[in-house]
């Protein structure tokens, strides 16, 4: 089957699962998008950086040095990978840089060349009804959340807020409403009292490769049975500073 990846790039998380991903079907990704620039809307540095009133000074250090640690391996530490694009270049990945939209001529003459049987996206950017027409069987998207609850922007944030034992990873088909379409695999993973969001996060792509596998199994054989979890359909932006302050009432933390 053939596998196209439609990715952002980021330091944090990506890199170890797409690596992760690429080496346990290493025949079957064919090509990439690599997001490189999202607009404000959804630019989650951008948010951080007009709300850095909600975090405490020891996050706001500990998430500055945790990028500049890893932004400075990638440069001087050749043992593994630190960037999406390392890891699609040791791999032989041919790919796309993407600023701002994807559905442009070009972006979409592409991905339409390598003539995928699925497209896998784990991205900021809006997919419209051309590019999703583009695979044969269909589009699919990593979320970490388990949905149809905590759909939308930090699912791991609203989760904490709202005092939930469990968030995880869902693999879902795409349709044009964001996080919409039916669940085809989904790993739940545990909140442990006073957990960081970034651990919730690290643990949540640790898992991500295997709930992209089992969907892609149920999708060779034309198995879209949905996943039925009887969770009530939430859709969230990011969030407000009411919802921060019931963040930190639950005890949550940022790093």
């Amino acid at each position: 089957m053939r596998v196209f990846i439609i990715i952002d790039e980021t330091v944090f998380f990506h890199p170890d699962f797409i690596s992760d991903f690429i080496k346990r079907t290493p025949d079957e990704v064919v090509g990439a998008c690599l997001v490189t620039k999202v607009g404000k809307k959804n630019n989650i540095e951008q948010y951080m950086v007009r709300n850095f009133y909600h975090l405490y000074l020891s996050e706001i250090m500990g998430l500055g040095m945790s990028k500049i640690r890893l932004m400075l391996k990638s440069v001087f530490d050749r043992s593994r990978d630190y960037t999406v694009k390392s890891v699609f270049n040791r791999n032989h990945i041919p790919f796309r840089n993407v600023e701002y939209k994807l559905g442009t001529r070009e972006n979409i003459d592409y991905i339409r060349s390598f003539e995928p049987d699925v497209i896998v996206s784990s991205q900021s950017l809006y997919l419209n009804e051309e590019v999703l027409s583009i695979p044969k069987k269909c589009c699919i998207n990593r979320h970490s959340g388990l949905l149809p609850r905590n759909g939308g922007l930090w699912p791991g944030f609203q989760a904490v807020r709202k005092g939930e034992e469990y968030t995880g990873t869902s693999i879902h088909t795409m349709t044009t409403e964001i996080d919409g379409g039916q669940v085809l695999s989904q790993i739940p993973v545990r909140i442990y009292p006073g957990e960081t969001l970034w651990k919730i996060y690290e643990e949540c792509f640790r898992v991500s490769s295997t709930a992209l596998l089992e969907a892609l199994d149920k999708i060779r054989k034309d198995d879209y049975t949905p996943v039925i979890n009887g969770y009530e359909k939430e859709y969230y932006s990011f969030p407000t500073d009411a919802q921060w302050k019931e963040f930190r009432s639950h005890g949550g933390r940022y790093i």
